[in-house]
Protein backbone atom coordinates (compact mmCIF):
# COMPACT_ATOMS: atom_id res chain seq x y z
CA UNK A 1 0.00 0.00 0.00
CA UNK A 2 1.16 3.27 -1.08
CA UNK A 3 2.20 5.58 1.91
CA UNK A 4 0.10 8.62 2.04
CA UNK A 5 1.62 11.54 3.67
CA UNK A 6 -1.66 13.26 5.56
CA UNK A 7 0.26 16.46 6.12
CA UNK A 8 1.00 17.14 2.82
CA UNK A 9 -2.15 16.41 1.09
CA UNK A 10 -3.71 18.34 4.30
CA UNK A 11 -1.67 21.11 3.39
CA UNK A 12 -2.45 21.32 -0.18
CA UNK A 13 -5.98 20.98 0.68
CA UNK A 14 -5.78 23.90 2.60
CA UNK A 15 -3.63 25.62 0.08
CA UNK A 16 -6.00 24.82 -2.92
CA UNK A 17 -8.95 26.47 -0.62
CA UNK A 18 -6.56 29.42 0.12
CA UNK A 19 -5.80 29.71 -3.77
CA UNK A 20 -9.74 29.91 -4.42
CA UNK A 21 -10.69 32.25 -1.64
CA UNK A 22 -8.27 34.55 -2.96
CA UNK A 23 -8.99 34.31 -6.99
CA UNK A 24 -12.92 34.71 -5.86
CA UNK A 25 -12.07 37.80 -3.49
CA UNK A 26 -10.00 39.42 -6.74
CA UNK A 27 -13.38 38.72 -8.77
CA UNK A 28 -15.31 39.71 -6.46
CA UNK A 29 -13.00 43.26 -5.89
CA UNK A 30 -12.99 43.78 -9.60
CA UNK A 31 -16.99 42.89 -10.32
CA UNK A 32 -17.61 46.03 -7.59
CA UNK A 33 -14.75 47.73 -9.28
CA UNK A 34 -16.62 47.61 -12.81
CA UNK A 35 -20.14 47.92 -11.19
CA UNK A 36 -19.31 51.16 -9.68
CA UNK A 37 -17.40 52.26 -12.81
CA UNK A 38 -21.00 51.39 -15.28
CA UNK A 39 -22.88 53.10 -12.56
CA UNK A 40 -20.83 56.15 -12.40
CA UNK A 41 -20.87 55.85 -16.34
CA UNK A 42 -24.37 55.90 -16.31
CA UNK A 43 -25.63 58.39 -13.98
CA UNK A 44 -23.06 60.75 -15.36
CA UNK A 45 -24.76 60.08 -18.75
CA UNK A 46 -27.69 60.69 -17.60
CA UNK A 47 -27.22 63.97 -16.02
CA UNK A 48 -25.27 65.34 -19.17
CA UNK A 49 -28.91 64.75 -20.98
CA UNK A 50 -30.81 66.30 -18.42
CA UNK A 51 -27.68 69.21 -18.67
CA UNK A 52 -28.40 69.33 -22.19
CA UNK A 53 -32.50 70.02 -22.28
CA UNK A 54 -31.52 72.11 -19.56
CA UNK A 55 -28.97 74.18 -22.24
CA UNK A 56 -31.59 73.68 -24.96
CA UNK A 57 -34.49 75.27 -22.89
CA UNK A 58 -31.92 78.41 -21.47
CA UNK A 59 -30.85 79.04 -25.35
CA UNK A 60 -34.90 79.17 -26.34
CA UNK A 61 -35.55 81.78 -23.87
CA UNK A 62 -32.55 83.57 -24.83
CA UNK A 63 -33.48 83.70 -28.50
CA UNK A 64 -37.03 84.76 -27.25
CA UNK A 65 -35.74 87.67 -25.25
CA UNK A 66 -33.48 88.98 -27.95
CA UNK A 67 -36.44 88.11 -30.82
CA UNK A 68 -38.70 90.06 -28.47
CA UNK A 69 -35.90 93.19 -27.28
CA UNK A 70 -34.32 93.03 -31.19
CA UNK A 71 -36.04 91.69 -33.43
CA UNK A 72 -36.67 95.06 -35.34
CA UNK A 73 -32.89 96.46 -35.11
CA UNK A 74 -30.81 92.94 -35.10
CA UNK A 75 -27.91 92.77 -36.16
CA UNK A 76 -27.28 91.48 -39.76
CA UNK A 77 -26.17 87.93 -38.63
CA UNK A 78 -29.42 87.62 -36.97
CA UNK A 79 -31.78 89.63 -38.68
CA UNK A 80 -32.54 86.71 -41.39
CA UNK A 81 -33.27 84.34 -38.27
CA UNK A 82 -35.77 87.33 -36.85
CA UNK A 83 -37.48 87.75 -40.15
CA UNK A 84 -38.08 83.65 -40.31
CA UNK A 85 -39.47 83.87 -36.51
CA UNK A 86 -42.12 86.64 -37.51
CA UNK A 87 -43.01 84.15 -40.37
CA UNK A 88 -43.37 81.15 -38.29
CA UNK A 89 -45.21 83.74 -35.61
CA UNK A 90 -47.44 85.14 -38.06
CA UNK A 91 -48.12 81.46 -39.51
CA UNK A 92 -48.64 80.15 -35.81
CA UNK A 93 -51.30 83.01 -35.64
CA UNK A 94 -53.36 82.44 -38.65
CA UNK A 95 -53.17 78.89 -37.64
CA UNK A 96 -54.54 79.18 -34.08
CA UNK A 97 -57.27 81.78 -35.11
CA UNK A 98 -58.24 78.95 -37.82
CA UNK A 99 -58.56 76.69 -34.88
CA UNK A 100 -60.80 78.71 -32.48
CA UNK A 101 -62.82 79.49 -35.35
CA UNK A 102 -63.91 76.04 -36.06
CA UNK A 103 -63.92 74.85 -32.40
CA UNK A 104 -66.45 77.73 -31.72
CA UNK A 105 -68.14 76.62 -34.83
CA UNK A 106 -68.19 73.37 -33.52
CA UNK A 107 -69.14 74.57 -29.82
CA UNK A 108 -66.24 72.85 -28.33
CA UNK A 109 -64.54 75.78 -27.71
CA UNK A 110 -65.32 74.80 -23.94
CA UNK A 111 -63.40 71.32 -24.42
CA UNK A 112 -59.67 73.17 -25.42
CA UNK A 113 -57.75 70.36 -25.88
CA UNK A 114 -53.65 71.16 -26.10
CA UNK A 115 -50.76 69.16 -26.96
CA UNK A 116 -47.36 70.51 -25.21
CA UNK A 117 -44.14 68.86 -26.15
CA UNK A 118 -42.16 69.33 -22.70
CA UNK A 119 -38.64 68.22 -22.64
CA UNK A 120 -38.86 68.05 -18.93
CA UNK A 121 -39.96 64.18 -19.79
CA UNK A 122 -36.35 64.16 -21.23
CA UNK A 123 -35.57 65.01 -17.32
CA UNK A 124 -37.70 62.47 -16.11
CA UNK A 125 -36.42 60.12 -18.22
CA UNK A 126 -32.73 60.93 -17.38
CA UNK A 127 -33.83 60.83 -13.37
CA UNK A 128 -35.44 57.31 -14.20
CA UNK A 129 -32.23 56.14 -15.81
CA UNK A 130 -30.15 57.22 -13.26
CA UNK A 131 -32.48 55.47 -10.95
CA UNK A 132 -32.10 52.16 -12.65
CA UNK A 133 -28.75 52.31 -12.72
CA UNK A 134 -28.23 53.00 -9.09
CA UNK A 135 -30.46 50.28 -8.09
CA UNK A 136 -28.24 47.97 -10.21
CA UNK A 137 -25.44 48.72 -8.93
CA UNK A 138 -26.84 48.46 -5.82
CA UNK A 139 -28.26 44.79 -6.80
CA UNK A 140 -24.61 43.51 -8.22
CA UNK A 141 -22.73 44.72 -5.36
CA UNK A 142 -25.53 42.56 -2.98
CA UNK A 143 -24.70 39.66 -5.48
CA UNK A 144 -21.30 40.04 -5.17
CA UNK A 145 -21.08 40.28 -1.18
CA UNK A 146 -23.32 37.10 -1.37
CA UNK A 147 -20.78 35.46 -3.51
CA UNK A 148 -18.29 35.98 -1.46
CA UNK A 149 -19.86 34.87 1.21
CA UNK A 150 -20.73 31.52 -0.23
CA UNK A 151 -16.79 31.06 -0.93
CA UNK A 152 -15.76 31.66 2.36
CA UNK A 153 -18.44 29.35 3.81
CA UNK A 154 -17.87 26.77 1.27
CA UNK A 155 -14.12 27.23 2.31
CA UNK A 156 -14.27 26.86 5.60
CA UNK A 157 -16.33 23.72 5.10
CA UNK A 158 -13.82 22.20 3.19
CA UNK A 159 -11.34 23.13 5.88
CA UNK A 160 -13.04 21.83 8.40
CA UNK A 161 -13.87 18.13 6.34
CA UNK A 162 -10.13 18.49 6.03
CA UNK A 163 -9.12 18.62 9.94
CA UNK A 164 -11.99 15.92 10.24
CA UNK A 165 -11.15 13.10 7.63
CA UNK A 166 -7.38 13.63 6.61
CA UNK A 167 -5.43 13.29 10.43
CA UNK A 168 -3.52 10.70 10.66
CA UNK A 169 -4.72 7.83 11.85
CA UNK A 170 -4.10 6.53 15.53
CA UNK A 171 -2.43 3.34 15.98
Amino acid sequence: MANIDFEELKQKAKDTVGALADVSAELYRRAEAKTKTAARIAKLTAEVTRDKGAARRVYEEIGKKYYELHSSEAAAELSQLCAEVTTLLEGIDAKQAEINELKSRDGSAEEDVEVEIVEEGCEEAAEKVEEACECTAEKVEEACECAAEKVEEAAEKVEDACGCCCEEPKE
